[in-house]
């Protein structure tokens, strides 16, 4: 918590079999890449967008976002809408 994300930073989030790892992207930009000799992780996101600092708020913000990378990385498809639904989508 003393640590957390300031508004409007980007940071890398990754996992690697049970394993999470966070890393803030560097000040001169720079998106944080697995080296030469390291194996790709198993899915991964980048994130901007960080909530407010209650732990409620928290554990429901991380849930998601780990659902929509483990969806990424070809689980469960969280699409919004149908196939068949005009565009643009709207709510």
């Amino acid at each position: 918590m003393a640590n957390w994300p300031e508004p409007g930073e980007i940071v890398y989030l990754e996992r690697r079999g049970d394993s999470y790892t966070i890393r803030r992207v560097g000040a001169d930009g720079a998106m944080p890449l697995p080296t030469p000799d390291e194996a790709l992780p198993d899915a991964w996101i980048y994130y901007g967008g960080w909530p407010a600092r209650d732990k409620h708020e928290q554990s429901v913000f991380f849930d998601d976002l780990f659902a929509e990378m483990e969806a990424a990385a070809g689980g469960h498809d969280r699409c919004r809408w149908s196939a068949d639904d005009p565009w643009p989508h709207a709510h």
